[in-house]
Parts: structure tokens; C-alpha cells; sequence
């Protein structure tokens, strides 16, 4: 049994396939279940998150070179703030400065203090906020539903009957240990909208062009070398026939405006 705040190690287990159980924040499970893991489902009821601005802030582009406060790089806070951001058409990089720190709702506080443009904040937790401090801050816009507290994904390939005592174990007997007892709150298409948050393939990338599998289908028969930076388990399980196996660890935002320093580009 593994702990970890690092939720980008986290993630990065997920597609490697490190364990066979993660009990984790929705978009850890999210990832899991797009690499061979099943739901279980979720400690708590679906959550709508709230980007929030100064009161002179009337919209979410207003944010755009302002300062956003937010709790931990890979946080459900942070992947539902690029969302919000991207759809209306900003990025991390737009910003001043992104700012992380551990207590979401020292979010509201920064934003009150003028010392941050934004934050966000779980919906629960803003209509109680906001009824103590009435003109101190302001919704610009709110997510849609993602599943809530603590995620159960276990891997597809563990016997059915070892699945089925595991999905009992959580649902009724798992308040024994200090968790909530897990009930199926979200169905799949809540961790699909989450996933693709931390996974989405812009249309545009600076100094690159994205194709489509049709053309790297016709680039590979033209002589293009393919270079696969998966994990190690990944490009053993499957991978194109001519791929060269070149690892990349990352540990950058998952964003156009990534910072390659973060990385390790050794391959």
C-alpha cells in the first residue's frame, strides 16, 4: 500500500498499471479507468466547482493577466479552473501568475485581500462564503458535475470474484479504516468529462502540427520515424510496429504553455 501527495506520480501510475486498487480524487480514476481499471464509485455526491474574481471581474476573460490562486498543481480545483478558462478562451499561460498553495478556501481570502484576481471553490462552499462576505467577490462562471470526495477504480483484470468482494468491501465495511463507505454516485460519463480536462489534444500547438491517424498511418509508410515516450510497461503491452521507445517524464502542467524545465527530456 503506497500514500502520496504527487498527484502527477499518481497519475503517471494509472497508465502504467502500478496497482491494482487507487483510492484517489476523481481525476486519478478518471485516468485510471481509460487504462484497464473498472468504478466502483465514489465516497460522496456528485460536486459543481465555481471560478471565482474580484468584484470588479464581470467575466472569466477578465481574468487574463491577473493572478489565480489555486490548491496543488493537479488538483480536481486546478484540472476544473483550466477548463472553465479554456472554454472561454484563455490558458494558464495568459495569466500572470499561477499560484499554488494547500487550502482551497485561503482562495477566498487572497481574492478578498485583492492579493489574487481568482480562485475556485466548490459551489457548497461559495454560497456559504458568500452569504458571510456579500460584495467581497464575485461568480464568474461554475463547472458542470464531477464526482465528489474520494474515487474506487480497481484493474479489469483481477478475477471477477476478487472484483465483486472488493466493490462489497468498499460499499459496506470500508468506514472500518477511516473511508467513507463508497456508493456509485457518478456514473462514466462524469470521469470522462474530467479526464479529458488533463488529456485534451489541442487543434494548435506552437512549433508543431497535430495529425490525425490517418496521416501518421501515411507518414509511417512515407519513412516518418515515430518516437513513443510512454512509460516503459506501456510500449511493451502495445505500441506502433516501427516506434522507437524514447521515455519522457513529466511533470509540467498539462498545458500549451507547459514549462520543459519541469520535464526530464534524457531520452
Amino acid at each position: 500500500m503506497s500514500t502520496s501527495e504527487d498527484l502527477t506520480d499518481t497519475m503517471r501510475a494509472t497508465r502504467s498499471g502500478a496497482y491494482d486498487i487507487f483510492i484517489a480524487p476523481p481525476q486519478v480514476v478518471a485516468s485510471a479507468l481509460s487504462h484497464g481499471y473498472e468504478l466502483i464509485g465514489s465516497t460522496d455526491a456528485e460536486e459543481e466547482y465555481v471560478l471565482v474574481g474580484r468584484p470588479h471581474l464581470n467575466k472569466p476573460a477578465d481574468v487574463k493577466a491577473g493572478r489565480i490562486y489555486l490548491p496543488q498543481q493537479d488538483s480536481i480545483y486546478t484540472y476544473l479552473a483550466r477548463g472553465m478558462l479554456t472554454a472561454h478562451g484563455l490558458s494558464f499561460k495568459d495569466l500572470r501568475q499561477v499560484h499554488y498553495v494547500r487550502e482551497p478556501q485561503a482562495g477566498l481570502t487572497a481574492v478578498m485581500m485583492g492579493l489574487s484576481e481568482a480562485t475556485v471553490i466548490r459551489k457548497r462552499d461559495w454560497d456559504g462564503w458568500v452569504q458571510d462576505n456579500p460584495g467581497k467577490a464575485r461568480a464568474l462562471t461554475q463547472s458542470g458535475p464531477v464526482p465528489g470526495g474520494f474515487s474506487v477504480a480497481v484493474k479489469k483484470d483481477l478475477p471477477a470474484e476478487q472484483r465483486a468482494r472488493l466493490s462489497k468491501w468498499f460499499g459496506t465495511a470500508a468506514n472500518c479504516c477511516g473511508l467513507k463507505n463508497v456508493a456509485s454516485h457518478s456514473g462514466q460519463a462524469q470521469y470522462e468529462r474530467v479526464a479529458q480536462l488533463g488529456t485534451f489534444t489541442p487543434n494548435a500547438l506552437p512549433g508543431a502540427r497535430v495529425v490525425t491517424a490517418a496521416e501518421v498511418h501515411k507518414l509511417v509508410a512515407d519513412g516518418a520515424v515515430v518516437i513513443d515516450t510512454r512509460t516503459e510497461k506501456e510500449f511493451k503491452a502495445k505500441r506502433l510496429p516501427t516506434a522507437r521507445f524514447v521515455p519522457y517524464l513529466e511533470k509540467s502542467l498539462k498545458d500549451v504553455a507547459y514549462d520543459a524545465a519541469l520535464d526530464d527530456f534524457a531520452g
